[in-house]
């Protein structure tokens, strides 16, 4: 999909949409002196033309031309990082992307799933939609196929319904819509508008279930039909279109 830039363009918001950084890490940037702006060390809150050459400690950074977004199954085992001293390098997202998947660009991912679950991850060179999509305060719609350790009570799934409050995290989930199969009282369906660390695990422990298998299988309106896991495809141009309208009120792109 063609990128579309409005400029001027704030410069932390420049940084953040070549995948660089967070905008808060742009402004620390800034701060340090480690930005330019046509070999003039940068200030907060500039703005960038079309033109501006910007360097990010002499390294120039520019503005993907195209908008590149792939839908990725993550196998079970792969780890949503970039690098990490106790992860063997093989095991990150990051190498899948440059060693095993090949992706032009500088391809991040979008959203995380944990070393234990599988299914949908997105991929994009879109910093500001990689930014976003991880934020638990926005509400994009997120399908989960959870499969527990015993028999799920009509009381539990209302509970989960409701909202759980998670001690760790000293929070309580947002409501959720919850299904149970219908030839399988230990699998449910869960659609979440909320993003926090670990979140299904955390909220069915609290009703003393351990999560046996974990498979995302849609973040808004992509999905994994038709995928194995390690498969990844490109997302089609209205596909990609429809996912950024839906990201749009809650990312502000």
């Amino acid at each position: 999909m063609k990128a579309e830039y409005k400029f001027p363009i704030r410069l932390n918001q420049y940084l953040a949409r070549t995948g660089l950084c967070s905008r808060r890490q742009a402004d620390l940037l800034i701060e340090e002196g480690k930005i330019t702006v046509n070999g003039t060390t940068a200030q907060l809150g500039e703005q960038v033309l079309p033109l501006d050459e910007v360097r990010a400690n002499g390294r120039l950074v520019k503005l993907p031309e195209e908008l590149l977004t792939y839908a990725y199954y993550k196998p079970k085992g792969i780890v949503c990082t970039r690098e990490d001293p106790h992860i063997p390098e093989q095991d990150t997202v990051a190498y899948v992307v440059k060693n095993v998947l090949k992706l032009p660009g500088n391809i991040i991912y979008a959203g995380r799933l944990d070393r234990e679950s599988e299914g949908l991850l997105l991929l994009t060179n879109d910093g500001i939609l990689s930014q976003e999509m991880m934020k638990g305060a926005n509400h994009h719609e997120k399908e989960y196929e959870v499969r527990v350790d015993h028999p799920l009570t009509r009381q539990t799934v209302m509970d989960l319904m409701h909202g759980v409050y998670l001690p760790e995290l000293d929070i309580t989930t947002r409501p959720c819509r919850v299904r149970v199969d219908d030839s399988d009282n230990r699998k449910m369906y869960m659609l979440l508008t909320q993003g926090l660390n670990r979140q299904i695990r955390r909220m069915c422990a609290v009703f003393g279930y351990q999560v046996i298998s974990l498979l995302r299988t849609r973040i808004m309106n992509v999905t994994i039909d038709g995928m194995r896991p390690g498969d990844c495809r490109e997302l089609f141009e209205g596909e990609a279109r429809e996912l950024y309208r839906q990201a749009r009120s809650a990312a502000g792109l």
